[in-house]
């Protein structure tokens, strides 16, 4: 391999992805760590006028040093951001986590019961129909897109139940299986709406990871601050801005179910073309086929029927 491929490859791991979604919350939380240091808070002083003295005083050794350490870093944030997610979704280690569960399940219920009234919509006088069948829509849009169908499934979190929703959710009018289908239609996706669905996911992950390290920056802000005395009280800018990331991932969830939702709408005739399947007459003969090859790769068992190679 000659230099020039080599340092293409190592140069390939400073994707769009690892740069907003990896580097840039690490780098932002570092900075801000750093600049706690610079400012003398350790020793029991603040002064803000110092970082830009410390900062212009750092030798090309030490500058190399900290972006080696960076890399570093973000290297090992990316190995973690499964778990990150999880945490989310989850809040395993929360105090009242069950009580947020079973808060989830009571609003899940409320508005099974609205959007089931409307079956009950004749019984009732006619100026009242309307406001039961406007209630009834609204809660089943919500239960659509804010919480899985079944009970079981429901977290106690709201980012968990969307994210649940979004994967039963898309696809389903379609008679396919998203968390079976998705990974086989991404692959045949146009890169077009692969971009559109790249973008949201990295939003959504970018404002998870900026979560993260905000509320861990905070915490390992405390110890340097305490000597400092009232700076305490800069500890509520990084969590303040982990309050603002959590609610921008909240908000990255309808875009990134929206950008899905698009690629089984247009491209999911083009996974069948891919695995050279004979195309479905109708779209109730495509729910059973789809139906039957979600099952199939739930199960993970071979492909039954004739292919067509045309």
């Amino acid at each position: 391999m000659n230099p020039a491929d080599l340092a293409s490859s190592a140069l390939s791991v400073f994707t769009t992805r690892f740069l907003l979604v990896i580097l840039f919350p690490v780098t932002a939380g570092s900075l801000y760590l750093l600049c706690l240091v610079w400012a003398g808070a350790p020793e029991g002083r603040f002064a803000a006028s110092a970082i830009g003295d410390t900062a212009g005083k750092l030798g090309g050794g030490k500058i190399a040093l900290l972006l080696l350490a960076l890399l570093v870093a973000g290297f090992l944030f990316q190995a973690a951001l499964p778990i990150i997610h999880r945490f989310w979704q989850f809040l395993p280690v929360v105090p009242g986590r069950s009580a947020r569960h079973r808060s989830h399940l009571r609003t899940k219920h409320r508005l099974e019961a609205t959007r089931d009234a409307v079956g009950q919509v004749l019984t009732l006088p006619a100026h009242e129909r309307g406001a039961v069948i406007l209630a009834a829509r609204q809660a089943a849009q919500r239960l659509d897109h804010e919480y899985p169908p079944m009970d079981a499934n429901v977290l106690p979190t709201v980012l968990g139940n969307s994210l649940r929703a979004l994967w039963a959710g898309v696809g389903r009018s379609h008679g396919w299986s998203a968390d079976a289908a998705w990974p086989r239609l991404y692959a045949v996706l146009p890169d077009s709406t692969r971009l559109l669905v790249d973008d949201a996911r990295n939003a959504l992950d970018q404002a998870l990871a900026l979560t993260t390290v905000w509320v861990l920056t905070a915490v390992a802000g405390l110890p340097l601050l305490i000597p400092a005395g009232w700076w305490i009280l800069l500890t509520a800018i990084p969590l303040a801005l982990a309050v603002l990331s959590h609610r921008g991932a909240l908000a990255a969830v309808p875009m990134y179910r929206a950008t899905v939702q698009n690629a089984f709408d247009l491209h999911r005739l083009d996974l069948l073309r891919a695995l050279h399947l004979p195309m479905p007459a109708d779209t109730t003969a495509e729910r059973v086929l789809a139906s039957g090859l979600c099952d199939a790769w739930h199960r993970g068992t071979a492909l039954t029927g004739p292919y067509d190679h045309a």
